[in-house]
């Protein structure tokens, strides 16, 4: 469900918005008392984590940054995950 958060100008950002930035997935969400929240993915541990940094990028995209909707955007970390989590092989080509 989309809920709407008043921005600086008065006008109203749809939420959840999720975007692409570069190979990172980020999403604005809208909290229970009316603001929101950006998480970025975290490559490490494939969880998202709140990061403030992607603010700006995520409200102003440019080149690099792609908006998708909400199924693109769960596939593309599904995916994300799946990578990070299989286990890699060793350079003798076991995944032991």
């Amino acid at each position: 469900m989309t809920q709407p958060v008043q921005n600086a100008d008065g006008g109203k950002l749809p939420l959840p918005r999720y975007v692409i930035v570069g190979a990172r997935p980020v999403r604005l969400l809208p909290t229970p008392d009316g603001s929101m929240l950006v998480e970025a993915f975290n490559w490490g541990t494939g969880e998202f984590e709140t990061d403030w940094q992607y603010l700006t990028r995520a409200l102003l995209p440019d080149d690099e940054v792609d908006v998708v909707d909400a199924a693109t955007f769960d596939r593309y970390v599904a995916d994300l995950r799946q990578r990070i989590r299989s286990p890699k092989p060793d350079s003798s080509g076991s995944t032991s």
